[in-house]
């Protein structure tokens, strides 16, 4: 992504955070397709996923396969199909079987985990949605995070999604929208912490 466009689509979410809130409306969601990965008919999804943080840069194929009892396994590979990270992921928590030394800094390990929740994970805690011009958002309150989806109204699925824990907010682009069986999902999903800490560039390869 080009530093131009990523100014431009901070900017944009910034300033919609800042600006005063219309009352959230309780009521039927306006959107009905999150960008949430493997809930349908597919079982495996393959992603190219580009990292950031600091001096720490790496790029790897990201695979995720569903399982029968509502868990995942996900693997990372690198050069000539090598497995780097072994991990189950279940109820929105990971047990790890194998991870390579210094595959990740601590920053990145932690933006690794938060990625992978919102791909995998339907979002809960609805706290209500808003209109603001032709921009509306939906609120979730999942533990100590406030999710924010941003839509254009009379669209079924968010563009954009705006995190907040504390001091810390993590801005979610989702990008190249296409219909997969009955729904749309995104082709690249881009993940950036404002303060630029990190950035993450993932990009749908494989979905069946």
């Amino acid at each position: 992504m080009s530093k131009i466009k990523f100014f431009i689509l901070s900017l944009v979410v910034f300033l919609f955070a800042c600006a005063p809130r219309p009352n959230l409306v309780k009521g039927e969601e306006p959107v009905r397709n999150y960008p949430v990965f493997l809930t349908g008919w597919e079982t495996s999804a393959v992603f190219k996923a580009e990292f950031k943080t600091g001096d720490y840069k790496n790029s790897f194929l990201l695979f995720v396969n569903k399982r029968k009892h509502g868990d995942f396994q996900i693997k990372i590979a690198g050069d000539y199909a090598s497995v780097l990270l072994n991990a189950d992921f279940k109820d929105g928590k990971f047990s790890y079987t194998y991870v390579l030394k210094n595959l990740f800094n601590k920053t990145a390990r932690g933006v690794f985990e938060d990625m992978v929740k919102i791909l995998l994970v339907k979002p809960s805690g609805y706290q209500g949605y808003s209109y603001e011009d032709e921009t509306g958002r939906i609120v979730f309150k999942e533990g100590k995070f406030i999710n924010s989806y941003l839509f254009k109204r009379g669209l079924s699925y968010p563009y954009a999604m705006k995190q907040s824990k504390g001091k810390i907010n993590k801005n979610i682009e989702f990008n190249d929208y296409q219909v997969f069986g009955d729904r749309p999902l995104p082709h690249q999903i881009i993940f950036t912490e404002e303060k630029g800490r990190a950035e993450v560039i993932l990009t749908l390869l494989s979905l069946k």
